[in-house]
């Protein structure tokens, strides 16, 4: 027990040699510096022994700091321990900056055709059209333009007579009417049917008939109102 605290001893007394010169920054320190170099003899005492121990010279030291120094220079490091637990989840850290806008993407597909939108509002009339061309001359007016043929008299004795009232070559009748002459001896109560028609469109025709089987003498006479085409 009186050896292990020997030991102690001189490891204390050669920590303190070491440190106080650094905290205290006495001449001491000039004298280690040269227990480091190359004269440890110029310290006297356990002070010179304990530095030697850091030096060239540990023969120099008694039985008891013999031991120890030769026991510190021996010891060797062990085995790296086992790896400690996980520590805790270090605090959330601050957000950092809004990055930079990236480049525009490419252009997506073209989307379907909408459905048509409702009809829009009537625009306003726009301005006048220019004239047009005359259009060709229409019928003229009749006024002054017509005219009546008389047809000739046709006097028949059977119970059918026809007469015909014709215009003018190109001309064309508007309208006609007849006339039929009976004799004192008879009258219309012998006649049985009377036409008076346009012939096509060039004049105008009067049809007679009588009762069959009675004498009959009948005069007839068309006449045509006729337009006068330039």
């Amino acid at each position: 027990m009186e050896k292990y605290l020997k030991t102690v001893l001189v490891f204390i007394t050669i920590l303190s040699l070491v440190i106080t010169p650094l905290i205290f920054e006495t001449p001491l320190a000039v004298n280690a510096q040269s227990v480091n170099g190359t004269s440890p003899q110029s310290l006297t005492g356990e002070q010179g022994n304990a530095l030697a121990v850091n030096g060239t010279s540990p023969q120099s030291l008694t039985d008891e700091q013999g031991i120890a120094s030769t026991q510190l220079s021996s010891v060797t490091q062990g085995d790296q321990g086992e790896r400690g637990p996980k520590g805790d989840k270090g605090d959330k850290g601050d957000k950092g900056d809004k990055g930079d806008k990236g480049d525009k993407g490419a252009d997506g597909p073209p989307g379907p055709t909408g459905a048509d939108g409702p009809p829009g509002p009537t625009g306003a009339d726009g301005p006048p059209g220019p004239t047009g061309a005359d259009g060709p001359p229409g019928p003229q007016s009749i006024l002054g333009k017509t005219y009546l043929v008389e047809g000739p008299k046709v006097t028949v004795t059977s119970n059918f007579a026809i007469a015909h009232a014709n215009c003018n070559a190109g001309d064309t009748v508007l309208s006609g009417s007849s006339n039929v002459l009976l004799p004192l001896a008879n009258n219309f109560s012998t006649v049985r049917g009377l036409l008076d028609y346009p012939n096509g469109n060039t004049g105008w025709t009067v049809q007679v008939t009588g009762l069959p089987f009675q004498p009959h003498q009948y005069t007839v006479q068309a006449f045509a109102y006729c337009f006068d085409n330039p």
